[in-house]
């Protein structure tokens, strides 16, 4: 949905769930937008049918209806869905997205950053950032599978990546292109428990110069 911000009148509701060529059966929230020539673009990504689209906003309100630049769909290492949490634009070939490994509660693997190629959807490149977590819990919600869940954000020239971890006191900052990851933990932040749910960093986002994040530390 599109919203007037001067005026606050709708100015048109967009990208419509459905099961043909241009459309999603649904989407994951927008994890970051960029620009392109003078026209406002964000990276949408139906998990499903692992169909990755370009949506052009600056168009779609222009003219009223949705309007893709670029639909792809991605091939992963696997034949089932791709279970990713976040996209970012990495360059104008690429995207790099969060893959979290839950294939189905059968299938579980550990999380990491893929970099696939925008125009054949191949993947290019993997950053593995954790070893595989098994623990037991008692709690059905808090399991091992989700121990390694993060909140990402892009910087805006694209040259750094940061995460940070939902459950345990830990922030990454990670070059995509070189694949280093440089790990930090704030001094006085609790530590990991498998016991009890204690909330970390629960949103990231990034300029130039700072990262700000949202943390809890609490259950």
């Amino acid at each position: 949905v599109a919203t007037e911000l001067n005026t606050g009148q709708l100015a048109g509701s967009f990208c419509r769930r459905g099961r043909s060529h241009e459309e999603m059966i649904m989407s994951i929230p927008i994890s970051d937008s960029f620009i392109r020539g003078s026209e406002f673009h964000a990276w949408l990504f139906s998990i499903p049918d692992k169909k990755l689209v370009n949506w052009n906003i600056s168009k779609s309100i222009k003219m009223g209806i949705q309007q893709y630049d670029e639909i792809v769909n991605l091939v992963g290492r696997k034949n089932e869905s791709l279970p990713f949490l976040s996209v970012h634009p990495l360059d104008s070939a690429h995207i790099v997205g969060y893959n979290s490994g839950q294939y189905s509660e059968r299938v579980y693997m550990t999380p990491a950053y893929e970099i696939y190629e925008v125009e054949s959807g191949v993947i290019k490149d993997t950053i593995k950032l954790f070893n595989k977590i098994e623990l037991r819990t008692g709690d059905d919600v808090y399991r091992s599978r989700v121990f390694l869940s993060v909140q990402d954000c892009m910087k805006p020239d694209n040259s750094r990546l940061a995460c940070g971890m939902f459950y345990m006191p830990v922030f990454n900052i990670i070059d995509p292109h070189t694949k280093q990851v440089h790990g930090i933990r704030i001094k006085g932040t609790k530590s990991f428990s498998a016991k009890n749910r204690i909330v970390h960093y629960m949103d990231m986002a990034a300029n130039d110069d700072f990262i700000c994040a949202l943390y809890c530390g609490e259950k």
